[in-house]
């Protein structure tokens, strides 16, 4: 069952594959992978046909020189919570609970503040403690815009402890979103100093929910995130487990919840999270010890 039924598979950029082996041999099977379908894409160095714009904000420490603007893009989010994307060039795509993601050219030198314009009614937005940004109608997710950079990292921590092994340095810039209220809607940006700027953005944190039998102490909920609520965190630790009880309203209970946030925080690439209500309702500390499965 997936949350609308038009609902397209998961996009990704093109200009991106991401392939993570399993990190939690306890939550399933192993040899996982996630790859990166084509989708409403804005490839690399084509997210602006420019170099960043010659007029913006002063960065912080330097009042008296002007940052230049990267335009990756604009949202429309209508009344009825559809959301449009549109690329610098011009070309539109309608978004679906999908997630995509975009890279900054590579002729855009730091300093620069990365934007995304955003015409909406009626929406709320917010930043998150991990630099993200999300706007929500009624407390419901609407669209989330997030780096990669601090997932990245998140993941390969994961990877590296995993194996025994030192987390490499990543390539990516950290960048801290920022929404500014303007008259038709949101300005949201970012501050780029240093590293290559990846912006990831979605409607959604869960791709979709199914009930098994897995043959072990009960039924079992298989929960499959989207690339934002893979690659996010804070989002979808906000979000996630209102999208899955709005399926499966069975699923909300504090035990379930319980493993949710235990897949958020260690099991991100996994394909799909497994949650069973037949788990005990021991303290969250407990599950992240059995990784997920006391």
């Amino acid at each position: 069952m997936t949350l609308r039924s038009s609902r397209r598979s998961l996009a990704i950029s093109a200009a991106i594959a991401i392939a993570f082996p399993m990190v939690m041999a306890g939550c399933g099977v192993g040899g996982s992978t996630i790859d990166s379908p084509s989708g409403p894409p804005v490839a690399e160095d084509e997210a602006s046909s420019a170099a960043p714009s010659p007029s913006g904000p002063p960065a912080p420490g330097q009042p008296d020189e002007a940052v230049p603007y990267l335009d990756l893009g604009s949202f429309t989010i209508s009344s009825d919570g559809d959301v449009t994307y549109r690329e610098g060039a011009g070309k539109t795509s309608a978004l679906d609970d999908s997630t995509s993601l975009v890279w900054a050219p590579r002729s855009a030198t730091a300093p620069y503040t990365a934007r995304f314009l955003i015409e909406a009614a009626d929406v709320a937005a917010s930043a998150l403690p991990d630099g993200s940004v999300v706007l929500e109608r009624d407390g419901e997710l609407v669209l989330a815009i997030a780096s990669l950079e601090p997932a990245q990292e998140a993941l390969a921590r994961d990877l590296a402890d995993a194996a025994g092994t030192s987390a490499p340095p990543s390539p990516f810039a950290s960048a801290e979103w920022e929404p500014a209220r303007t008259g038709a809607g949101y300005e949201v940006t970012a501050l780029v100093t240093a590293g290559r700027l990846v912006a990831i953005w979605g409607t959604a944190t869960i791709e979709s929910v199914r009930w098994l039998d897995r043959g072990e102490g009960g039924k079992s909920l298989a929960a499959t995130p989207t690339a934002l609520g893979r690659l996010a965190s804070e989002a979808p630790y906000r979000y996630a487990m209102g999208e899955v009880a709005s399926i499966a309203p069975a699923a909300d209970t504090t035990v379930m919840d319980k493993q949710l946030r235990c897949h958020l925080l260690g099991a991100r690439a996994k394909e799909s999270w497994n949650l069973e209500p037949w788990r005990p309702d021991v303290d969250f500390a407990e599950y992240l010890l059995a990784r997920c499965n006391p």
